[in-house]
């Protein structure tokens, strides 16, 4: 009945609708001015709360247990929901906290090495590829200025000690991080019997940086730069590439 009705297809929609409520909610200062707040959705709670992030993989992980009875079910609930990358852990400019990145990425590299031809041939890599560009963009040397104070703590720690608030985004070391990890689910799920087609989306991905990395090298040289100085997303994009 669920896949008649496309039930895990309305689910999907309904958490990217609430992920994407960037209303504000409007309060009259006494007497004044409107203080504008952002919104709070369960997709933001999702991500600050270690607790909650961590019931939500659970849940998933019992969801795809309880539809194994039937293939095309449980494929569905594999890759629209339990391995949807853009649905959680997309949008990274515009997501506060890091709960669900150190709850669910240690789940889909497990399955990504337990079973990589299952998630070559449900989820595939194009997805995964897309959200590289995301992680990688960190905008202009200027936009690159405050992550210079970022204080020296463990990767996704949010504590006390931390001194970062719970839901401060990912730092650059997180975000480096987490680009290792995609990288490795795409390196484990590319191995032998892959089609060109399937290998397509991450050959073009790498030619694309490749060029670019070419083209703004040329540019600096013909300025009298040094054409090996990079910053901002073209430093983070090469380190991506480079790897």
């Amino acid at each position: 009945e669920m896949l008649r009705c496309g039930g895990i297809d309305i689910i999907e929609q309904l958490l990217q609708k609430n992920k994407n409520g960037a209303d504000t909610t409007k309060r009259e200062a006494s007497g004044s001015a409107t203080v504008v707040l952002p919104k709070r959705t369960l997709m933001s709670v999702i991500h600050d709360h270690d607790s909650t992030a961590q019931q939500l993989v659970d849940s998933l992980l019992d969801l795809r247990t309880a539809s194994s009875h039937d293939v095309l079910l449980e494929t569905k609930v594999f890759s629209r929901l339990l391995f949807n990358i853009p649905l959680w852990l997309g949008g990274t400019s515009d997501t506060c906290g890091v709960a669900l990145h150190a709850a669910l990425l240690p789940t889909l590299s497990d399955f990504a090495m337990s079973t990589p031809k299952k998630v070559r041939d449900c989820v595939g890599v194009k997805e995964m590829v897309e959200s590289l560009r995301q992680y990688t963009g960190v905008g202009s040397n200027t936009d690159l200025s405050h992550f210079a104070d970022e204080p020296e703590t463990g990767l996704f720690d949010r504590s006390a000690k931390s001194r970062l608030r719970a839901d401060a985004p990912l730092t650059i070391k997180e975000r480096r991080h987490v680009i290792d990890i995609i990288l490795a689910i795409v390196s484990a799920v590319m191995s032998p019997g892959v089609s060109p087609m399937q290998v397509a989306p991450f050959l073009d991905y790498i030619s694309f940086n490749l060029d670019s990395e070419w083209e703004q090298a040329s540019t600096e040289l013909q300025r009298g730069n040094d054409p090996e100085v990079r910053s901002g997303s073209r430093e983070e994009v090469f380190l991506t590439t480079k790897k």
